[in-house]
């Protein structure tokens, strides 16, 4: 069922009342190269990367989840230090300008994607007009009590009705059609739009009444970090009489991390012009918290 609402931010922007997010990029990037010898080039870069609205590390500490765990209501870390070093190279083994050996690595850091802001927002912020989406029912015969800011609605129709009696026998779902509908319009009349409304699906609420967060709860851990992944790529380019190329790099791609990109970004080693393709890259995760 739903509340009628489709905010995922108690923040307004364009035109609307809620639902904005403001995420900001910075990037910085420093280069130069160095050539060692006629036939050997060194690329070397630093990168910062820091981005901000996506980490909701603005709302305070959850006493009610340090209570549980000390730290895990803690505000979330808001990563500040994200320095990505890279390093490349160009050599002319033969140093007839017909074969070029060229090789990078380089750290790289990917976005917090907004849909898991979204989602912490839903049990974070104590207020705001979200949209919600609770399950009445988690099973047969198990009614999953619904918070409201004027209260905790409670199911009927979760198994079947005997002789006025409520059983935990199986019901089958178009014998409480009715009920179920009537329900979800009291669920709805309970969430008019206010912003500064108390957030029924707070965490600290929730443990305060203890009510469950449903089927699941996607929070920030306090200790946040930035999704990296370390990328390696070496080739050989062979240059036979023109206009003929080839091109070979030996390190395929491995895997991707966290599922946060869907082709790793090429290394290029600053100051040798070379772009190897994204398909020739040894990707390998260094975690992510």
């Amino acid at each position: 069922m739903s509340d009628g609402l489709g905010y995922f931010s108690p923040t307004l922007g364009l035109g609307m009342p809620a639902g904005a997010f403001l995420p900001n990029r910075l990037g910085l990037y420093v280069g130069d190269s160095w050539k060692w010898k006629q036939n050997f080039t060194l690329g070397y870069g630093l990168r910062y990367v820091r981005d901000t609205g996506r980490t909701n590390s603005d709302y305070p500490a959850i006493p009610e989840l340090n209570a549980l765990m000390p730290g895990l209501g803690n505000p979330v870390r808001q990563p500040n230090l994200n320095f990505a070093p890279q390093l490349g190279f160009a050599w002319d083994p033969t140093g007839n300008g017909k074969t070029s050996v060229r090789g990078g690595i380089g750290l790289f850091y990917e976005d917090v994607i907004l849909q898991v802001t979204a989602g912490d927002l839903t049990n974070r912020a104590p207020a705001g007009a979200f949209s919600q989406t609770p399950s009445a029912c988690s099973g047969t015969a198990s009614p999953q009590p619904v918070p409201t800011p004027g209260g905790v609605l409670q199911p009927t129709f979760c198994s079947a009705m005997v002789g006025g009696v409520l059983t935990s026998n199986p019901v089958a779902i178009g014998t409480v059609a009715d009920q179920i509908v009537a329900f979800e319009r009291q669920h709805q009349a309970a969430f008019p739009l206010n912003v500064r409304a108390p957030n029924p699906n707070y965490i600290g609420t929730l443990l305060q009444q203890g009510l469950s967060t449903g089927t699941s709860a996607n929070m920030y851990d306090p200790n946040l970090q930035r999704p990296r992944s370390l990328q390696i790529n070496i080739g050989v380019q062979q240059g036979p009489p023109p206009p003929l190329t080839t091109q070979t790099s030996p390190l395929p791609s491995m895997f991707k991390p966290h599922g946060f990109q869907t082709d790793p970004p090429p290394v290029k080693p600053p100051g040798t012009g070379c772009v190897p393709s994204g398909r020739n890259m040894l990707t390998i995760p260094v975690g992510f918290g």
